[in-house]
């Protein structure tokens, strides 16, 4: 016996020690080792979420948004002022004139006075004023029938005479004097105070 027992601590003590440590670990069994090996399920992740157009939909939003705003606040505060009615603009133009009249810069007022009754004519009454000769506007004037007031038919000599004396200063270089000037400056402000007396609603 005592034979068998050396050679057992023989054996031991020629053996490495990993592969002591191996025979000494129990062997698992295969149901064990088949559950170790056992691999979960994927976890299934959420399906990809488009934000382009909810992100699309809160841009639009907040672009019409502003845009509301920034109308109404133009519209609140820069109320624009309504248009001049053809008489004032007249007079307004008439009072420009008048001091070329007081310079004495006959070309020059008589190129602003025929504008000036020309831009009134069409404005106030519907004529083709600067359109037209002054023959052609004279002769339209007095052959409009009911279509044109009465008052400007009858002023239709006057009319002709101040467009005359603007052409033969432009075209034909006469002259007129200050006192001239001044006169039709007053002739042509009367007028268009009395036909828009006549032809206001």
């Amino acid at each position: 016996m005592s034979r068998w027992f050396l050679f057992t601590l023989l054996l031991l003590v020629s053996t490495p020690a990993p592969l002591r440590a191996q025979q000494l670990v129990p062997m698992s069994s295969p149901a064990d080792a088949s559950e170790k090996m056992e691999i979960e399920a994927p976890v299934p992740l959420p399906e990809h979420i488009n934000w382009r157009l909810p992100a699309a939909g809160a841009g639009l939003l907040i672009i019409v948004a502003g845009l509301t705003a920034f109308f109404l606040w133009k519209k609140k505060g820069s109320t624009l002022p309504p248009p001049l009615l053809p008489h004032e603009t007249a007079l307004l133009r008439l009072t420009e004139a008048d001091t070329f009249a007081a310079t004495e810069h006959c070309a020059a007022f008589a190129e602003l006075f025929d504008q000036t009754l020309r831009r009134y004519l069409e404005e106030r009454f519907g004529l083709a004023a600067s359109k037209q000769t002054v023959s052609e506007l004279i002769s339209g004037i007095e052959a409009g029938g009911e279509t044109v007031p009465e008052l400007l038919r009858n002023s239709a000599a006057e009319l002709q005479t101040w467009l005359q004396l603007c052409e033969d200063v432009k075209f034909a270089e006469a002259s007129l004097s200050r006192e001239h000037m001044s006169g039709l400056s007053v002739n042509l402000r009367t007028f268009i105070e009395t036909t828009k007396a006549e032809t206001a609603q």
